[in-house]
């Protein structure tokens, strides 16, 4: 296969939301070469958000570099994150990177993030929550009252407001 095109592997699907029009969201990390290995050296990926339309159509995608500063070979970017469409309309991304991910007008380095964007992924503003023991859960919330409250099991399934959370581990 022509090394410009990439493999398979080298993608990494990360979540999906659908919003309240039926686009479909998707998050996903790409260009990591070393998935398959125990010794990962990718010091450069690419975090990549699309819009779809209900019957698959490419709306749009953005793009979004991650990469690990000039270090020894052993460290590697790499970038972990949940996503969710608002009710209205915009989008959040929630996550962990491990290097600098560069959301153009944003930089975050190592570290729990949070991201919020309008329809058309744009970032409105970003959010990096300071302390330690801070991961992304897979646990969905849901906005109710004007305030986020956990989502039941079937609720997380089918709730297209579902966000995902920040949880804080002692």
């Amino acid at each position: 296969m022509d090394a410009a095109r990439g493999h398979p592997q080298d993608d990494l699907a990360l979540g999906a939301a659908v919003d309240a029009s039926g686009d479909l969201l998707t998050l996903s990390l790409h260009d990591i070469d070393d998935l398959d290995s125990l010794q990962p050296t990718d010091n450069r990926a690419k975090l990549v958000l699309t819009r779809r339309a209900p019957t698959g159509e490419p709306r749009w995608q953005k793009s979004f570099d991650v990469r690990a500063p000039e270090v020894p070979l052993e460290v590697r970017a790499f970038v972990r994150g949940r996503i969710a469409a608002d009710p209205a309309g915009g989008i959040v991304i929630a996550g962990t990177t491990e290097g600098v991910l560069d959301l153009l007008s944003h930089k975050l380095g190592d570290g729990t993030f949070v991201v919020r964007m309008d329809a058309d992924g744009n970032v409105l503003w970003t959010n990096t929550p300071a302390g330690t023991g801070l991961a992304v859960a897979d646990r969905r919330w849901t906005p109710r009252d004007g305030r986020w409250w956990p989502s039941t099991r079937r609720a997380a399934r089918t709730s297209a407001t579902a966000s995902p959370a920040l949880a804080r581990w002692w």
